[in-house]
């Protein structure tokens, strides 16, 4: 059983791979037995020529490692996201008759909504296309399938978990109507982990479902021939070899889901499995406790002393005081000729509420800075003409466009993955390297600013590239083959309507058909040989 090492720094717990707190396990991949490594990106990696489920003790080992060593990081990230930052709410007390805040800014919300709206927001676009042709009939199928699942939320989801925990899964299943039919929903990695081959091409092998309930584990493993139910205990209840618990006659699981692939498709936010919070959970930490200093400040000068010197106040005055919160106070008769003399004031601490303010905005920029998501709340964000440019605003998303673009890129991966699957149940004579995937992130512009350029190089330079400096055009080249055709019914129309001026021209006003001949003596153009007037001078 491994032993769960203490915890030292929050910040190295969530960042994917071994701990720098635990020296005797650091590198970039761990043995966790004979033929099972775990990488630097928590990654299960397993022999391409054995049979995982003849091993189902090695599920088991990793399922364990899982268990011990990974769900504790998932679990706080969820925390965080949710505003249960663990630092703050578990750091030890102040002492009697302090003021002891606990405030918390959940800034890890706001990130990552921030973030998923800015990639998800507008749901990514399937297309199918035959050398440049789309297919509608496949097209509508795919379309089909999309809205049967709620694709837009599904996504989303995915996108959105994938930025707190650093991945997350598509998990692709079949129902049970007599017409079964493709369903996708989506798995936290807290419960479901996938397991891939050692070859460089790292193909997946399988991927585990699993769950505890009594200190009894029950578990799935996933592959593309059905689910594999596993057990580690018996019938009675007492611990067992771990084995397959849903095996008909045929030695097939009941289960049986022949697809192309394993249907749970890890979907990860970069190839280092990275979360949006993994690498700032410290300035989170920072800033919490900052602002929750800043609040015992705000308690303590609201209860400070009353400091009453130089004469002894009766029960009554004390009360008075409570009451008129006025002060009157005098030596007495005996006490005249004293050099004491009475004063009043409270007690207070030094502040330093400058250098907290200073240290607050330092962090706040920062954060904002080291996970690359653009600051909206930002004051000085659209307040001039030069920061509302198309420039500013393009230099301002700049690096949260590189992000998404990354980003995007492995959502492809997971999608070719999806309708590999979907096109093989479906039953679909397609190729899924023609299908197109278009992403439209929510980056502001500045319309006037692109309607200048576009009607400055409109005519000088391809439709398709001039169309290319308007924003809200999702698809130059469609829009430019539309325009070529507008100009060729135009032209058409034009040369026909110019024909028709050009006949009825030559219609004589009398009503009778005009010659078109080669002209007679006394017509236009011709010496009138009969007038008797020479043609010569």
């Amino acid at each position: 059983m491994i032993k769960q090492i203490k915890r030292r720094n929050n910040q190295d717990l969530l960042i994917s791979g071994q701990r720098l707190a635990n020296l005797g396990r650091f590198g970039d991949a761990i043995d966790l037995g004979d033929d099972i490594q775990i990488n630097d990106s928590d990654v299960f990696t397993y022999p391409a020529e054995m049979n995982l489920l003849e091993h189902l003790e090695d599920v088991n080992t990793m399922i364990n490692y899982h268990r011990d060593f990974l769900v504790g990081a998932y679990k706080m990230k969820r925390d965080y996201y949710k505003g249960r930052h663990e630092r703050i709410i578990r750091q030890k007390g102040k002492s009697l008759g302090k003021p002891d805040n606990r405030i918390i800014v959940n800034y890890p919300k706001k990130l990552i909504n921030t973030f998923n709206g800015f990639f998800s927001g507008d749901p990514v676009q399937v297309s199918y296309e035959e050398n440049g042709n789309p297919n509608e009939t496949i097209n509508k199928q795919i379309q089909d399938f999309l809205k049967r699942n709620d694709y837009d939320d599904v996504f989303s989801e995915a996108s959105k978990m994938a930025d707190i925990y650093g991945r997350s899964y598509l998990y692709c299943y079949m129902d049970d109507q007599p017409t079964p039919q493709l369903h996708m929903t989506v798995t936290s990695p807290i419960d479901t982990f996938a397991i891939y081959d050692d070859t460089v091409e790292h193909n997946q092998i399988a991927a585990v479902r699993y769950t505890y309930r009594n200190a009894q584990m029950k578990a799935t493993v996933i592959t593309d021939k059905g689910d594999y139910q596993i057990s580690n205990t018996s019938e009675d209840g007492t611990a067992a070899k771990t084995h397959i618990t849903n095996l008909g006659d045929d030695d097939l699981p009941l289960d049986t889901h022949p697809l192309p692939i394993c249907p749970v498709i890890e979907f990860e936010e970069n190839e280092e499995r990275l979360g949006l919070l993994d690498d700032v959970v410290n300035i989170i930490d920072s800033i919490d406790r900052s602002m929750s200093e800043k609040m015992n400040d705000v308690d303590y000068f609201g209860d400070a002393y009353l400091a009453i010197t130089g004469v002894k106040l009766t029960d009554k005055q004390k009360e008075e005081i409570k009451d008129s919160k006025l002060f009157n106070l005098y030596p007495s008769e005996d006490e005249m000729d004293s050099n004491i003399q009475p004063t009043v004031e409270f007690l207070n601490k030094l502040s330093n509420d400058e250098t907290q303010e200073h240290y607050l905005d330092r962090a706040v920029d920062m954060l904002y800075q080291i996970t690359q998501v653009v600051n909206l709340s930002d004051s000085t964000f659209g307040m001039s003409a030069d920061a509302a440019s198309g420039v500013a605003l393009i230099n301002k998303y700049q690096a949260m466009q590189a992000m998404a673009k990354t980003k995007s890129r492995k959502m492809s991966k997971m999608l070719r993955k999806l309708f590999s699957i979907f096109f093989d149940v479906a039953n679909i004579d397609g190729d899924i390297t023609n299908l197109t995937f278009t992403y439209q992130q929510a980056v502001p512009h500045n319309d006037s600013e692109e309607a200048t350029t576009f009607s400055t190089v409109y005519g000088k330079i391809p439709d398709e590239k001039a169309l290319q400096y308007l924003s809200k055009i999702d698809d130059p080249k469609a829009v430019a083959k539309e325009m070529a055709k507008d100009r060729e019914k135009d032209g058409a129309e034009l040369a026909q309507a110019t024909a028709k001026v050009g006949e009825d021209d030559d219609q004589p006003d009398n009503g009778e058909i005009a010659h078109t001949g080669t002209p007679q003596p006394g017509q236009a153009g011709q010496p009138d040989q009969q007038s008797g007037v020479s043609a010569k001078p």
